[in-house]
């Protein structure tokens, strides 16, 4: 009995193990969270914000903190935002830990009302960062846009590195810009104004774009792909853009290959607006065309059937081990 006890126990830690449940402690992960907290809130403002972080108070002594002031959200935005829209308060907060080489951008979002998780994807690749899980939150609903700028300062002590000026500046002017252009073309799914950016940006990281006049006829054969009919400021708005992100010391490689997960992210929305779109507005991939995630078919079917399978696993084991020959 006790030989089929032990063979027992190892046969249930060797499945858990293969389902990845069991070795070792949930918030024993080789790469620690970086924080970027908005220097104004107060005490219940913190903790609503640590909380939709998933972080204890207790913990932050462990780990590494930073602070984004009101004056620094100005000194970064005011040449593309008025005062009263960037406000008296730093009340944006991010959480951002590294990925695995490869895995690319993860972002999350949590009461951020005006900027998508793709307008941080699209901003986040121009300043060069990938390879991250980065959730953003505020205590209450917020426009988010001077998150980006907690990005930049969290993504920086995790890397040991600075990002340059200059290409901080096309970020955040890149954040504003596509903000401004979900505004004023309000009835366009934000997720195709955003695959339009992107696809400008991945042809321009290819070097296939080198002035004014083919980044032009890129953004009028984008936005004809997509549907979408824009006026003659919004046109320039991009081509200046773009213009601007063309001179900067950008990374090539990350900037094509992060653009190129968004683009390949949103193929199922080129598919809706050029009709051939999937049931219920949804992507190929299962995002939504809101840019939520739908919880049904692919991969949770697939999850799904792998733990229906270990649980019947489970079950024959056990059922030969004690109801088989002795």
């Amino acid at each position: 009995m006790k030989k089929k006890l032990m063979q027992c126990l190892s046969a249930i830690l060797c499945v858990c193990m293969l389902a990845g449940i069991a070795p070792s402690p949930v918030f024993a992960d080789a790469y620690k969270p970086y924080l970027s907290l908005g220097a104004d809130l107060n005490a219940e403002q913190r903790a609503k914000v640590l909380s939709l972080l998933n972080v204890q108070e207790s913990e932050l002594p462990n780990l590494s903190v930073s602070y984004v002031t009101n004056a620094e959200e100005h000194q970064y935005l005011d040449n593309y935002m008025s005062a009263s829209a960037i406000g008296k308060h730093a009340l944006s907060s991010v959480l951002i830990k590294e990925s695995d080489p490869g895995m690319g951008l993860s972002i999350t979002t949590k009461n951020i009302t005006v900027c998508t998780e793709g307008m941080y994807r699209n901003a986040c690749a121009t300043a060069g960062i990938t390879d991250a899980e980065i959730v953003v939150a505020g205590p209450f609903d917020i426009s988010g846009t001077a998150a980006l700028v907690g990005i930049f300062k969290a993504y920086e002590k995790m890397r040991g590195t600075d990002i340059q000026e200059d290409v901080i500046d096309g970020a955040l002017n890149e954040l504003v810009v596509t903000g401004d252009l979900e505004g004023a073309l309000d009835s366009v799914d934000p997720v195709v104004i955003e695959g339009m950016l992107s696809e400008v940006k991945q042809r321009m990281a290819k070097g296939e774009l080198k002035d004014e006049k083919s980044i032009g006829e890129a953004v009028d054969e984008v936005s004809q792909k997509y549907n979408v009919t824009l006026n003659q400021n919004e046109r320039q708005q991009i081509i200046d853009l773009v213009m601007k992100l063309s001179t900067l010391d950008i990374d090539s490689n990350i900037l094509s290959s992060v653009v190129g997960e968004v683009s390949d992210t949103l193929s199922g929305v080129i598919s809706k607006v050029t009709g051939g779109g999937t049931d219920d507005g949804a992507a190929a991939d299962g995002t939504a065309a809101n840019g939520d995630t739908k919880s049904g078919g692919g991969f949770w079917d697939s999850i799904s059937s792998f733990f229906s399978n270990l649980a019947k696993s489970i079950s024959d084991f056990f059922s030969n081990l004690f109801g088989g020959k002795k």
